[in-house]
């Protein structure tokens, strides 16, 4: 894995529908992305390929976790503060695995830290 300098360009909350959704996962559900750019390359971080989840439901809310990281390592208060921020990104192959803010190393990684999550894990047990 590769660690770069990038822009993020845009932050969206994304409605998805049931076409468009895991087969866990039935009605109408959010999902979150931070658009990046590394040079003159654009990636997508986050997103209905990683995760959704549908709001008020019994089930985990993968969308706010992800939200609430991505502000926690950057170093926000509000996710429209996200958009223009030079940060860090892992990059593995053609994907950013990774985010931090530029004087950090505490790295957000969704995909481990959701299986975290799922599993009943987080770092402060």
């Amino acid at each position: 894995m590769d660690t770069h300098v990038a822009e993020i360009i845009d932050f969206e909350i994304q409605q998805l529908d049931a076409d468009g959704l895991q087969p866990t996962i039935s009605g109408a559900a959010l999902s979150a992305v931070l658009k990046l750019q590394i040079g003159a390359k654009f990636y997508r971080f986050g997103g209905r390929n990683l995760f959704a989840s549908v709001p008020n439901a019994e089930t985990l809310d993968f969308t706010g976790f992800f939200i609430l990281r991505c502000m926690q390592v950057l170093r926000v208060s509000k996710s429209s503060a996200m958009v223009g921020e030079i940060i860090k990104v892992c990059v593995d192959g053609d994907k950013v695995v990774g985010i931090t803010s530029l004087g950090f190393d505490d790295f957000f990684y969704p995909v481990e830290e959701f299986e975290n999550l799922a599993n009943g894990e987080n770092d402060e047990d």
